[in-house]
């Protein structure tokens, strides 16, 4: 990540152990490669991100306040998605550019109406499932049913009757082509 940006995901979880090592290359710049004799310079942008609360994971002792302070250069609270429910169809339309699907506007206002309890990552992975069933914005109810997808919380559903599903999903799409030969 030389002069670039180097991204830790959930630095909350990261060992006791561990954040030593981290502070001590955040303070020096440097680290030393597994097996290297010399240390190398480190010029990086660091950003990280976490769902803890790092105030309590200091007073527990599971974070070190120093490090916290060393990370802490600015600090951005993102809300969850379901506190910013405006942000969810620009989202949509992106993802959907992402994976080359088309929503039309009653799909991403039905979509909007989801809970979404895994944020973002939880939007971008519905987004691909429809793609990879491969639903089209003629279609897109449908497959959001087969694919899973509802606009309250997420229903539980065995492997067996998701691939059920999504082989009526096509089996009524091939019927439809071949107008019904």
């Amino acid at each position: 990540a030389r002069d670039g940006t180097l991204f830790l995901d959930e630095i909350g979880d990261l060992s006791i152990d561990l954040q030593p090592k981290l502070l001590r290359a955040i303070e020096s710049r440097t680290v030393r490669r597994l097996g290297g004799r010399s240390p190398t310079d480190v010029r990086v942008r660091l950003v990280c991100a976490t769902n803890a609360d790092l105030a309590q994971a200091i007073e527990a002792k599971r974070f070190r306040r120093d490090l916290f302070h060393r990370l802490e250069v600015l600090r951005i609270d993102l809300p969850p998605l379901r506190e910013r429910r405006e942000d969810i169809p620009a989202l949509l339309s992106a993802f959907g550019a992402r994976f080359g699907q088309k929503l039309t506007p009653d799909a991403i206002e039905w979509l909007s109406a989801r809970p979404y309890p895994g944020n973002v990552r939880e939007l971008r992975n519905l987004v691909e499932r429809l793609a990879a069933a491969r639903a089209t914005t003629v279609d897109l109810p449908t497959a959001m049913r087969a694919a899973g997808v509802t606009p309250g919380p997420p229903a539980v559903t065995s492997l067996r009757s998701q691939i059920r599903s999504l082989e009526q999903t096509e089996i009524d799409r091939a019927m439809v082509a071949a107008a019904g030969n």
